[in-house]
């Protein structure tokens, strides 16, 4: 298994849309990214890190919610 920057790496295929591929070589042509592999490997991190702030920001709003003042709050807002 290939290391990059100390993380075991493992290589997958894919086959990635003409149009994805498209805007991939325009950001390797501009310099933004060395190649393919740390374009997609910058997606999935920023979209894991998305979902895991979203997972972290919903059970923060349930936990309020459910809280003595969240409930007053939906009430407030129910009887508006």
């Amino acid at each position: 298994m290939a290391t990059i920057r100390g993380k075991p790496k493992k290589q997958i295929g894919y086959k990635i849309p003409t149009d994805l591929q498209k805007k991939i070589d325009s950001l390797i042509a501009k310099e933004e990214f060395s190649n393919q592999a740390d374009i997609i490997t910058a997606s999935l991190r920023s979209y894991f890190d998305k979902r895991d702030f979203e997972d972290v920001v919903e059970s923060k709003v349930v936990s309020f919610l459910k809280s003595e003042d969240g409930l007053k709050l939906l009430h407030e807002l129910a009887n508006k």
